[in-house]
């Protein structure tokens, strides 16, 4: 059991500095946006990363989409908070 949690604890550690590095490129472009006068909100690239979510899922799809919700939930809320 220990072997199985270690590892799921270094999937978690990478999950977290892909998750930091995906948010300091969302950072990037809540500044374009906003020099461009552009809306945080863009459904259409929301729909095609949710696609890709779930393209990449495979049979597991479902749950990589439920992921892909929820990172870009937290991207928004980021783009949102650095362009106030």
């Amino acid at each position: 059991m220990k072997e199985y949690r270690d590892q799921i604890d270094e999937i978690d550690k990478e999950m977290a500095k892909l998750l930091l590095k995906r948010l300091e490129i969302c950072g990037k472009i809540a500044e374009y946006k906003k020099q461009n006068d552009l809306p945080i909100y863009d459904k259409e690239r929301e729909e095609e990363v949710v696609a890709n979510a779930v393209a990449n899922g495979g049979e597991m799809g479902e749950y990589t989409k439920t992921l892909a919700h929820v990172v870009i939930g937290l991207s928004k809320r980021y783009q949102n908070e650095k362009v106030q």
